[in-house]
């Protein structure tokens, strides 16, 4: 996109568009995606933000193939260019948001070109995290990263987990930028192994893990529990014992509270008994890094000025676990005698009985 043509392209056509005597339609768009300048692409892909659905994967598959790859990698760049231009925003706005778009359309975001954007469109997130269209990256992120595997292992070659852990510690409370995060988090951890990751990325697993935490311990939406999941696959993952070993050398007052006060809304509240469960399994977690004393401590709830009795979370726990011991008694004579002898069977049986054996002790510890 040459410095002759940069110059005013958005402020001359954007008006010429919004005046015309006719509404646009989709073979207008494509004709001006198919013209020779990058002023009639341009135009076209203002008029695509603003009629083509995202669910229509065949509108934007007949855009796509119109506009091409190479300009929308043109158009990128110019917006990431370190140069004057009073379009350079405009462009870079306009670039990802067409981006995310033409990703909704999965055989498009498992493309080559669209893998190859992604560590540009995180350097757009590192270097402009102010700046608009920062949802719209997340999007782009998520859609590329989820059709193929080649996208997820880009992402987390080009340092995503790194910039994801840098982000998130500024993300509002519950904002769907905190929203797209923990899906880009669910997404690495399941298609990488956890050991692979914290080989290279251990400090911002912590920072992370700490960021999710706190969503954990304030918020009371569905996404305290998406929280409490992530929780659960870092912390109790076969591959966590590194992970849990550079935990336990970080202040508690970091991150440790927030679990337990969180834990402590999940069961002293009407919740779905497979979340109580979940809740039971993250503390487990937390008393094989630290100890049963863990349970017994005066922590401020974010809720109320005054602090929570320093016994109340080990209260629920047992309270919990006079229920959930007959529950998973019965589990585990399901899987020993009447389960297929298969090897996630086993898993499980093994899985439960470290849920039971915390529980029974502190049952016993009463």
């Amino acid at each position: 996109m040459g410095e002759n043509q940069d110059k005013d392209v958005l402020p001359k056509y954007k008006p010429s568009i919004e005046e015309g005597t006719q509404s646009p339609n989709l073979e207008d768009c494509l004709k001006l995606l198919k013209g020779e300048r990058d002023e009639q692409c341009l135009a076209g892909l203002l008029l695509v933000t603003k009629f083509c659905k995202a669910d229509d994967h065949s509108s934007l598959r007949r855009v796509y193939d119109a506009v091409g790859p190479h300009f929308l990698y043109r158009l990128l760049r110019t917006g990431m260019g370190s140069g004057v231009n009073s379009n350079q925003d405009a462009y870079l706005s306009l670039s990802i948001t067409v981006l995310a778009a033409f990703c909704r359309a999965p055989e498009i975001a498992s493309s080559e070109d669209m893998v190859s954007n992604i560590p540009l469109v995180l350097e757009v997130i590192s270097t402009r995290s102010g700046s608009s269209g920062l949802e719209e990256c997340y999007e782009f992120l998520y859609l590329v990263s989820a059709a193929s595997e080649s996208g997820i292992m880009r992402f987390c070659e080009s340092g995503g987990t790194k910039i994801l852990a840098s982000q998130m510690r500024s993300l509002q409370d519950g904002s769907h930028l905190m929203e797209l995060s923990f899906k880009l988090l669910q997404l690495i951890l399941s298609r990488t192994s956890l050991d692979i990751i914290q080989n290279d990325d251990l400090s911002e697993i912590s920072v992370i893990v700490a960021a999710i935490a706190r969503q954990f311990a304030v918020l009371h939406t569905s996404l305290k529990f998406e929280a409490l999941h992530l929780l659960n696959a870092i912390l109790s993952s076969k591959d966590s014992s590194q992970l849990r070993d550079a935990f336990r050398l970080l202040p508690q007052d970091s991150w440790s509270p927030n679990i337990r006060i969180g834990i402590m809304a999940i069961l002293q509240n009407r919740v779905a008994p497979a979340e109580r469960l979940q809740a039971l399994i993250l503390t487990e977690s937390m008393v094989s890094m630290y100890g049963e004393d863990w349970l017994v401590s005066q922590v401020s709830t974010h809720d109320a000025q005054d602090p929570a009795p320093a016994d109340m979370c080990l209260l629920l726990v047992l309270e919990q676990s006079r229920v959930e011991i007959a529950v998973l008694l019965n589990e585990l004579a399901y899987l020993k005698y009447e389960a297929p002898q298969d090897t996630s069977a086993t898993a499980e049986e093994f899985f439960l009985s470290d849920i039971m054996w915390l529980l029974l002790t502190l049952w016993l510890r009463r």
